[in-house]
């Protein structure tokens, strides 16, 4: 379906795999990051922030997250409007990586315009 440009339908088969019994114990543990990466981003482009979050969560349960999947989960935490959150993950991205992204100062710059 992703080949396709059927990101909706990929979505969908990402969610079926991740959320099948036999995830944890067949997949490696690289298998699986990559999979939840996929499956946030896509959840992401499609407005499903709380799923987005939900495969940050199981992602960032694996091991360290990288800055490109950390900036992903500040713009699901955005999305969701949970701007405090958002700003906390894109700030610890900020200072972890070796140069600014600027989704990620965006997203701090916007959540602090928010109030929160």
């Amino acid at each position: 379906a992703l080949n396709t440009a059927d990101h909706a339908s990929a979505r969908a088969s990402y969610k079926k795999v991740i959320d099948s019994p036999f995830f944890t114990t067949v997949q490696t543990k690289a298998q699986q990051g990559m999979m939840l990466r996929n499956a946030m981003v896509l959840a992401n482009e499609g407005g499903d922030f709380t799923s987005a979050i939900s495969f940050g969560a199981k992602l960032a349960a694996i091991g360290p997250i990288d800055d490109q999947s950390a900036i992903a989960l500040a713009v699901a935490y955005y999305g969701n409007k949970d701007y405090a959150t958002a700003k906390a993950v894109a700030q610890k991205a900020i200072d972890a990586g070796t140069k600014p992204s600027e989704v990620a100062a965006e997203i701090v710059t916007k959540s602090s315009v928010n109030g929160h």
